[in-house]
């Protein structure tokens, strides 16, 4: 689920109007709400296990991970903040951290003309009976762990050019401390909901 304040509408989807908005939302298939103040909730559901369609390799969709799977990240980057920083992520407990998150995704801002904020706090998955079940804390830290373990930290030089597969490759900022300007380009290459889905075996 994703939630988008009025005044970060037009940055989040580029000038379109709520009408175009709307349009597009039922389109690709999203459910969404708006608020009385025009702000906008959306979110979607789509297989989180899949088979690229052209290299027919193992995909896991990240975009499903929760604030809890960011946290391990942060614990890794430990040297980049500070002491209050380190201690907020390292020893707040869940409840409290995942309260703390919530409220910094719901105020979600614009800092030098980007947007700022958390990533997913929640992620829900549908089990074999069809039944609604949450990511648990030992997962998420497991899946944060593995995620770091094959990361690739890329370091930009002024003119770099990346090209990233999001269907193989999920993508993110680290904090930094001097301004950077990086334009981006996004290519509907193929629809999510399109994917089939992993078939895996036991043993």
């Amino acid at each position: 689920m994703r939630y988008v304040p009025n005044h970060l509408l037009e940055i989040v989807f580029e000038g379109l109007s709520q009408q175009e908005i709307t349009k597009l939302l039922q389109e690709q298939g999203f459910y969404f709400n708006w608020q009385e103040d025009g702000s906008i909730y959306f979110e979607c559901s789509y297989i989180t296990l899949f088979t690229h369609p052209r290299t027919s390799r193992l995909c896991f969709c990240l975009s499903i991970i929760d604030c809890l799977v960011n946290r391990e990240w942060y614990r890794n980057l430990g040297q980049r903040y500070s002491l209050g920083q380190r201690l907020y992520y390292n020893l707040l407990p869940t409840k409290l951290y995942k309260s703390f998150q919530q409220g910094l995704a719901t105020a979600a801002t614009v800092v030098d003309g980007s947007q700022k904020r958390t990533s997913t706090l929640n992620a829900s998955f549908l089990n074999e009976d069809g039944q609604c079940t949450k990511m648990t804390e030992a997962e998420a830290k497991e899946l944060g762990k593995a995620e770091w373990k094959n990361a690739v930290i890329f370091e930009w030089k002024q003119g770099d050019i990346l090209v990233i597969d999001n269907l193989q490759v999920a993508h993110g900022r680290l904090n930094t401390k001097l301004k950077r300007k990086i334009l981006t380009a996004f290519g509907n290459m193929c629809n999510i909901r399109d994917m089939k889905p992993a078939l895996l075996t036991s043993g």
